[in-house]
C-alpha cells in the first residue's frame, strides 16, 4: 500500500471521529496513527483499503498485522483500536484491538453503512474500560 493511501486513512478516519464529536490528533509516533481523546488518551492504529479485495464486489481486505519483515498480529502492545477505513465507501469501522485475531480482516462491503461507524466506535470504547 503506498503511503498516500494510508494517509488519506488516516485524515479520514481523524474526520470521522470528529464528526461522532470525538476530539482526536493524528500521530507521529511509532505505533498508532491517530489519539483519541475519550477523555484519557486511545490509541488507534489505521489500516486503509482502497479497493474491493473480491471480484463479486462485496469484500475489503485490510491488513491487521505489523512490521516489514516479520510480521506481527496487532496488540494491545500497538494500540487500543483498530480503525478499518474502506475509502471508496468513504467510512471507517472500528474495533477493539482485542478483536483482531487474524493478520488479514476481511469486512464485507454491506457493514460499511448507515449508524455502523457510531456503534462500532461505541463498541470499541466500551471493551475498554
Amino acid at each position: 500500500m503506498s503511503t498516500s493511501i494510508g494517509r488519506a486513512g488516516d485524515h479520514f478516519c481523524a474526520a470521522a471521529l470528529q464528526r461522532l464529536g470525538v476530539q482526536c490528533t493524528i500521530s507521529q509516533q511509532d505505533g498508532y496513527d491517530l489519539v483519541a481523546f475519550v477523555p484519557t488518551p486511545v490509541r488507534v492504529e489505521v489500516k486503509t483499503s482502497a479497493g474491493l479485495y473480491k471480484s463479486n464486489g462485496e469484500i475489503y481486505q485490510f491488513g491487521t498485522n505489523r512490521g516489514s519483515n516479520k510480521k506481527l498480529l496487532l496488540n494491545s502492545e500497538h494500540a487500543d483500536v483498530v480503525a478499518l477505513v474502506a475509502l471508496p465507501e468513504r467510512a471507517v469501522l472500528f474495533k477493539n484491538v482485542e478483536d483482531i485475531v487474524a493478520m488479514q480482516t476481511r469486512i464485507r462491503a454491506s457493514e460499511f453503512c448507515g449508524d455502523n461507524e457510531a456503534k462500532s466506535w461505541l463498541r470499541a470504547i466500551e471493551r475498554l474500560k
